[in-house]
This record gives C-alpha cells, structure tokens and sequence, in this order.
C-alpha cells in the first residue's frame, strides 16, 4: 500500500474513549468552493538556501545547535513514560524511521521555511493504542505512522473565520514553483474550479502536525530568513560587481574627452565618439584625429568592500548570528568567541522551546490519548520534548549553580532535579553517595577499627612476658 492510498481507508468499528472538555465552535457559513492558499516564500527560501553560503551556513548551524546535546520524549510518570516508549518505538517500527531522523527533518523545515508539517498516519489494526473522540466530537484511531511532509507540497484551505479547514498535498506545486520570482507574493490563492486527482491528497486537519514560527494572518508562519532575502541579493550583486571588475581589468576607468578647452566639442563630434566607441571592443583602442584626450580615473574597489562589510553585518545581525559563527578568519580572538555567540544561543532556544511546545500539542497529546488518558487531566506525568542546552559552557554554570543551591539548603532535591532537566522517579539505592561514598566509608570505618584492635595494647603487652 502507498502512501497516498493510506488515507483512504479508515476502520470505524473501534471502542471509542470519549474525553472532554470540548471547543467551542465557531458558527459562521461556509464558503461554497475551496480556495487553497500556497506559500511563495518557501519556494524562494528554498532557492536562496540552495544557492547562498550564508543562509544554508545558518540554517545549518541552528539545526545542529538544536540537536546538539540530544533530546528526549519522556514523562515524569513511569507507568505513562513506559507506555509511551513503547508506542514511540511502534510508530519508528511502522513508519520505517526513527525518532531522531523525524525531529531533525520536522526541525530542519521549520527552520529554514518557518512551517514543518507531518502526516500522522492512523491504523488501529497497526497500533496497541486505542481510538478516541478528540476535543472537536471527532472519532479518531490511533496513530500507527508518522511522515514528515516538504513545505513545498501543502496548500491550505480555510473557514470565513480564518482557522484551518482542510490541508492539502499536492504533488503539482513542485511544476508551478518554477515560475516563482522574487516580485511573487508571498502567498497567493489556487481556487479549485477544476477536479483534479491525480497527485493530490486532502488531509483532515486532525491529522496533521503543523509546525508554525512567528504566526500570523496568513496560515503558514513568517520564516526566521525571510527579512533578509533582499538583503542578501544586494550583497551577491555587490559581488558579482567586483568580480566582473577583476574580469575585466576594470581597476581604472577610462575617461575620453572630446575637444579642449580652447576649442570645446561639438555635439555632433561626441555623438560620433560614442557611435565609434559602441562597435568597438571594450578592451580595445580607438585612434583618431583631432583635439581628443584621453585621461585615466582610478577605481577603488574598497569603496565596493566596505559595502560589502555592511550587508553582512546587516544579515548577522538580522539572523542572530555572527562572523565566528560562520568561521570567518581573524572575526574574533579566543576571549570574546563565545560573547559573540551569544544571541545565535539564544535564537536556538528559542527555537527549541517554540518547536517542542508544537511537538507536543500536535502530537504527544494525541499519543496520550491513544493510551487512555487525557492532556487537560496530566500536570506533571504530561508527555514532553525536551532539547538540552546547545551551549556547553552555559550547561555547566546552570548545573554547578542548581547544585551549589541544593548543597546551602536553598532547594529541594527534587527542584534540583526538576532544574538539571533530570524526569521520573529517584532510585536511591543506583546515587553515588549509596553506590560508592557510603561503602568506602564502610570499609574505612572497619579498616580503622581492626587496626585500633591490634595496635591497642597498653593494658595486655603482647610483645613482654609476665
């Protein structure tokens, strides 16, 4: 069975688990005939990346400062955290990937596009979950797959009241992304007065995992990149004007005056040069008669590279990032490396704590509900996506002052734990104090006492004779 062919079949035979609360419902007519939205500015992100060494260099490094260290998908409750290890484990099983390829292609989209989407396939005869009414009154089976989808293949169709509707994959959108431009909109409307099928599948809004950065009117989010997308042409320009300067030897300008001072050129004679200098080569020499002269004007090309030097200050600081961090020789010494770096961390938790939060609305309540449990009832057992900090020296000085405010009595063992990021229950008897501490304390204690036994003879001298 195909991809596409998985939507559609659905089993609706399985015990339902109704939960509550529900939402409230918007009751407004609905407009007559779709009208599916479709994002340009993914189509020329994508160009741009592919194509421009800073944006892919950032894109790169945001996604890999995410991942860095790792993340996990757990619960502070064990019996939710063991079920849920086993139906993340079915889901990596049934949809032939793994946990970390997911997250790392749904974070690599919406880093660089802004929008990461996934398609949650549901099979309750491929799942130990069960089906469940969600919070809409729709019955739901439980998830069995999971396929992260390309932002260039979604269009969206939405209510009179601006929410989501129906989304859908179109196949055809790879064709008509050819003749995108820069002075495209950034999103433009396809109404669907024709029937087409073939390579297109609508996907109920329920089942998709939509991952949006800075939201607004529209329904896709505002890419991180695309305020800098015109600043970057105008640095590539700056440089294709040098480089056709070195191509062409244009280190100096030259200059060709018509007539003198004493006699001035008339109009018809610089008419004539002009005439002459445009059948000519650039690079040649035109030699004529009369009072001409030809003089030379230097080209600066610092002028050009100073130029330069402000776009790319503009773009770093637009993307949070900084001339270290794209491996610029001489940006920096060893002391101020790391202050440099400082507003690219911060850009990447933010990331992290905006994408986890999606992750887990979109996608981890539903697995909770598939278990039998309800989001609004779990406070602390809720399942959750957690990024450790991309920044190793910032770790360390978090971890040596949660520890520091453990040890002076200012919090608890558990807040110190809840502070490291450390979930689920303390076992005791595996700390290092039970493990280690405690049993060489034991055995000094006994070395010192059989030694005090032998040394101890004051009162019975073994070594005189009575």
């Amino acid at each position: 069975m195909s991809f596409f062919d998985s939507f559609r079949k659905r089993s609706n035979d399985a015990q339902v688990l109704a939960i509550e609360p529900k939402i409230s419902q918007y009751a407004k007519k609905e407009r007559p005939k779709q009208s599916f939205e479709f994002s340009n500015l993914v189509v020329k992100l994508r160009d741009a990346i592919r194509s421009d060494s800073i944006l892919r260099q950032w894109v790169s490094n945001t996604v890999e400062g995410c991942m860095r260290h790792g993340f996990n998908v757990m619960s502070n409750d064990e019996g939710i955290n063991k079920k849920l290890q086993e139906r993340m484990r079915e889901i990596e099983v049934a949809s032939k990937t793994t946990m970390y390829r997911f997250v790392r292609t749904m974070l690599y989209n919406f880093i660089a596009y802004g929008n990461a989407y996934a398609v949650l396939i549901r099979n309750a005869g491929n799942s130990s979950g069960r089906s469940y009414t969600w919070i809409d009154d729709k019955t739901l089976e439980p998830i069995s797959g999971v396929y992260p989808i390309d932002p260039l293949m979604v269009k969206i169709d939405r209510k009179n009241n601006g929410s989501v509707k129906t989304y859908q994959l179109d196949a055809s959108v790879f064709e008509a992304s050819l003749y995108i431009n820069a002075k495209s909109p950034d999103v433009v409307n396809y109404p669907t007065n024709w029937t087409r099928t073939q390579g297109v599948v609508n996907v109920d809004k329920n089942d998709m995992v939509h991952i949006i950065y800075d939201e607004n009117s529209t329904p896709f989010g505002r890419p991180p990149l695309s305020e800098v997308l015109e600043d970057v042409l105008a640095l590539r320009t700056l440089e294709e004007v040098i480089q056709d300067m070195i191509r062409q030897n244009m280190y100096v300008i030259t200059v060709y005056k018509v007539g003198t001072p004493d006699r001035p050129g008339k109009q018809q004679d610089i008419d004539a040069v002009k005439k002459n200098l445009t059948w000519n080569p650039s690079d040649g020499m035109l030699v004529m008669p009369g009072d001409h002269d030809i003089g030379i004007v230097s080209a600066n090309i610092k002028d050009i590279l100073s130029f330069i030097e402000y776009f790319k200050t503009k773009i770093y600081s637009a993307i949070g990032g900084s001339s270290v961090g794209f491996g610029e020789a001489g940006a920096a010494n060893r002391a101020t490396s790391g202050d440099a770096r400082v507003p690219h961390f911060d850009k990447v938790r933010d990331m992290q704590l905006l994408f986890a939060s999606f992750f887990q609305t979109y996608f981890l309540d539903h697995i909770v509900c598939d278990m039998g449990y309800h989001p609004a009832t779990l406070v602390e057992g809720r399942p959750v996506l957690l990024f450790n900090e991309p920044d190793i020296e910032t770790l360390t000085k978090k971890t040596n002052n949660s520890v520091f405010l453990y040890e002076h009595n200012v919090a608890t063992f558990k807040e110190t734990r809840t502070a490291l990021g450390f979930t689920g229950k303390s076992i005791d008897e595996d700390l290092h104090l039970v493990r280690v501490t405690k049993q060489q304390a034991e055995f000094t204690a006994k070395a010192q006492a059989d030694n005090s036994k032998e040394t101890d003879n004051r009162t019975a001298p073994k070594n005189q004779h009575s």
